[in-house]
């Protein structure tokens, strides 16, 4: 197994090559063209905002931020079933940012009083929410952020204090 990161300017490319055990014991029976997608999946992770707290009343320090990743299990053809994972960020997609209300009332909400917030990835597939700020209740509450594609929301856990 090997492993490689490479830089392209904002891209990062982060490629692990795995080899072996093709069905048979290998001897190239399980050969598929070098190049094949073999599957295609979404990363969908926090970047930054997750656990924070701050007085009530008050904006949070750090803004809520994903990150939003395509990535492609790609055979690299040695007839061993040996593959590559390629990383790359997914530009352009939606994320909305949804506000889940405590157990005792805390919340908060985005710019305008919104409970909702929808915005798009960057070039990095980073999706910044618009500043977040606390209501009167103290307590724990949730932000969730969803994307088309992507079954499970990403939690972000924020504190009222």
């Amino acid at each position: 197994m090997s492993i490689k990161l490479q830089a392209a300017g904002s891209l990062a490319i982060f490629a692990l090559a795995c080899s072996g055990g093709g069905y048979g014991g290998g001897g190239g029976s399980n050969s598929t063209p070098a190049g094949t997608v073999l599957a295609t999946d979404a990363l969908f992770s926090a970047t930054a905002g997750t656990p924070q707290s701050t007085p009530v009343t008050n904006p949070f320090a750090t803004a809520l931020k994903v990150t939003l990743m395509t990535q492609q299990r790609v055979s690299n053809g040695d007839g061993y079933g040996g593959y590559t994972i390629v990383s790359t960020p997914k530009a352009g997609a939606s994320v909305t940012f949804t506000v889940v209300a405590g157990a005792t009332g805390a919340s908060g909400t985005f710019t305008a009083a919104a409970t909702t917030a929808t915005v798009t990835t960057d070039a990095s597939g980073i999706a910044t929410a618009p500043t977040l700020t606390a209501n009167a209740i103290a307590g724990v509450f949730t932000v969730n952020a969803t994307t088309v594609g992507v079954t499970a929301p990403v939690a972000f856990t924020l504190t009222n204090n």
